[in-house]
């Protein structure tokens, strides 16, 4: 196994609710005050962007995250751009505000832009700081939100605008959230085969919890039943974890099959937790799916985290 080194550097979805435990009549029984704490729910908000088959290779992953509080609600918003197999690190902010509106919701931050409105509420999202200038538009839903409670999915038409210019290509949009402090690790990974054929799969091993949703041309399919697993690993050193770098899926209810490589990979490490520390890694990846005897070629991103 090799070391590879990795470089370490929009809207609100109100149907979404997750539903606590209702009060019940009566005193509320004494906390043991040795029991472990709660675990914090950390709600995601992501956008994956992956460029049409023909235009120049790119991908933009934003990642907004946020904190339920009483009166301050935790935030913060990590931004990747990859040019084919070349990563880079450009967006990292964190900062507190209002606990108003939803978890969800995507705000602006300091050189972090929004413009409102439109079929997904957001129309653009653009970032400009020193000479970056970047873009990404937000159009139509290709489909509607799938998924279930904790997690839910969905792809829509957009564009990326980078240096004065625009690929064309599909946005992944997702609403999930993770259990902190409770150990785990989550796969997700944007898969496109020629211009009308759209892939996204979801494993939360914190949950034991995986999904997939296929869009081909205006038909949607979605399954429960998913065997991701991992053929291929490096080592990330600074965080005593290894990643994968290769992967194998099967979709039973939906007649795929595929296995996926990475071409270009980079990480951000976390903080340290008994004795090892967080990761995010994204990758850039190529491979194949096969249904009924015919293999695609598939281009994408995937992204591994463990926490």
């Amino acid at each position: 196994m090799r070391d590879m080194k990795l470089r370490l550097p929009v809207t609100t979805w109100p149907a979404l609710l997750l539903l606590l435990a209702g009060c019940r009549g009566g005193a509320a029984p004494p906390r043991d005050a040795a029991a472990p704490p709660r675990p914090v729910l950390r709600y995601s908000h992501d956008l994956l962007f992956v460029a049409a088959p023909g235009a120049e290779p790119r991908i933009l992953t934003l990642r907004f995250r946020a904190t339920r509080g009483d009166s301050l609600r935790q935030r913060s918003v990590r931004g990747w751009l990859a040019r084919g197999g070349t990563w880079e690190g450009f967006l990292r902010e964190t900062w507190s505000g209002p606990a108003v509106g939803s978890v969800w919701t995507i705000v602006p931050h300091d050189d972090l832009h929004l413009a409102a409105g439109g079929p997904a509420d957001v129309e653009a999202i653009w970032y400009r700081r020193g000479s970056r200038r970047l873009r990404l538009r937000i159009g139509e839903p290709l489909s509607g939100w799938a998924g279930g409670d904790r997690l839910r999915m969905r792809f829509l038409d957009g564009s990326l605008a980078l240096a004065g210019e625009s690929s064309p290509g599909t946005v992944l949009e997702s609403l999930s959230d993770e259990p902190e402090p409770v150990a785990g690790a989550r796969d997700r990974l944007f898969l496109v085969a020629g211009d009308s054929l759209w892939l996204a799969i979801d494993a939360d091993s914190a949950r034991t919890a995986t999904f997939a949703e296929l869009l081909e041309g205006t038909t949607e399919r979605a399954s429960e039943r998913v065997t991701l697993s991992t053929s291929a690993t490096t080592v990330v050193t600074a965080a005593r974890r290894n990643v994968p770098t290769r992967w194998r899926f099967e979709l039973p209810e939906l007649g795929i099959t595929g296995e996926l490589r990475a071409v270009g990979a980079a990480a951000d490490v976390g903080a340290e937790r008994g004795g090892r520390r967080a990761v995010d890694a994204n990758y850039t990846v190529a491979g194949w799916i096969e249904r009924a005897g015919v293999r695609a070629e598939v281009t994408g991103v995937a992204r591994h985290r463990a926490w």
